[in-house]
């Protein structure tokens, strides 16, 4: 049953030479019973198969494709998709993830709407494999409460949680237009960090639904992104590349939301500065600066886990010989 008034859905799907599953997850949102929404498509495939699918198989109006003229790499291909946002809410999906629950849209718009106060709701989800069937390791979160939406903490978003109490995915999510600015600031870092360690870091409440709405795929994504001089590069495959992407991150949270950070504190700036060393090395201790909680033992402490770091790696090396 359609329910317009409740307010339009803008569904955002960045996509990257994938026609096929891009069928399946576009199939998949039009079997929603919640009918008030948009998809827009910003394309960075280098073929023409994916406007040939929309062009040929997808009619509906609801559908507005943008073809890039470039590769804009993952961080613009989103950036792209959202500048095109106009409605009440936003979602952002990759073109390989499904749509497994046809009231996915229902129920989440139906929660915000009772929770005015509350701007995300994020939801389960089902691991698959590539070729769609269910993954072993399924995705660590509470199963329990089934047909369920509520109010929590995001305990699961702060940094010194090995394992999180609730799968918490950015691609389960439906938001507020209103949180769209700092959610399109993430895209402009290359990943979702920036707004997730702001909803953690802020202890900004959110929505839950325990239900598996999505089926997240697993398999080869596109983790290309611009650099400085517009170059595409895998952040995922470049350790420095992905070293400064946190450096920036962490430096912009703390100087835009000074005092709305309530959660960062001292273990937090170990965990970031512990993934520094694993990218940088040593390195890692040029950003001292950065970490205005920890003091002189800290870093004693910091060195010592980069010196071991460094130890196993030698141990290694003479095993391999």
């Amino acid at each position: 049953m359609s329910t317009p008034n409740l307010g339009k859905v803008s569904i955002c799907i960045p996509t990257y030479n994938r026609p096929k599953l891009l069928k399946e997850l576009l199939d998949s949102i039009l079997s929603q019973t919640y009918t008030n929404y948009e998809i827009i498509i910003t394309d960075n495939s280098d073929t023409l198969e994916t406007k040939e699918l929309i062009d040929e198989s997808y009619q509906d109006e609801r559908i507005h494709y943008h073809k890039n003229e470039k590769n804009l790499g993952m961080d613009g291909n989103s950036i792209r998709a959202l500048s095109y946002v106009n409605g009440d809410y936003f979602t952002f999906t990759p073109d390989d993830d499904i749509w497994i629950d046809p009231e996915k849209l229902k129920k989440q718009v139906k929660f915000l709407q009772s929770n005015e106060r509350i701007d995300c709701c994020f939801s389960n989800a089902l691991h698959i494999h590539h070729d769609g069937s269910n993954h072993r390791k399924q995705f660590h979160s509470d199963y329990s409460k089934q047909n369920t939406c509520e109010i929590i903490y995001p305990v699961s978003l702060r940094l010194d949680q090995k394992q999180p109490p609730e799968f918490v995915c950015i691609l389960t999510g439906m938001m507020r237009s209103k949180v769209l600015d700092i959610f399109r600031k993430s895209w402009e870092y290359g990943c979702e960090e920036y707004f997730m360690w702001y909803l953690g870091g802020s202890n900004t409440k959110i929505g839950f639904c325990y239900d598996q709405l999505v089926a997240i795929r697993d398999g080869d994504h596109n983790w290309q992104v611009t650099d400085e001089n517009g170059a595409l590069t895998n952040y995922r495959k470049n350790d420095r590349r992905r070293a400064q992407q946190i450096i920036d991150i962490w430096s912009n949270l703390l100087k835009t939301y000074p005092t709305d950070l309530i959660m960062f504190n001292k273990k937090t700036e170990k965990i970031v500065f512990k993934m520094l060393i694993r990218l940088l090395h040593k390195e890692a201790f040029d950003h001292t600066s950065l970490f205005n909680k920890l003091g002189t033992l800290d870093f004693i402490y910091l060195y010592t886990y980069y010196l071991t770091k460094v130890l196993k790696r030698g141990l290694k090396w003479i095993k391999s010989r």
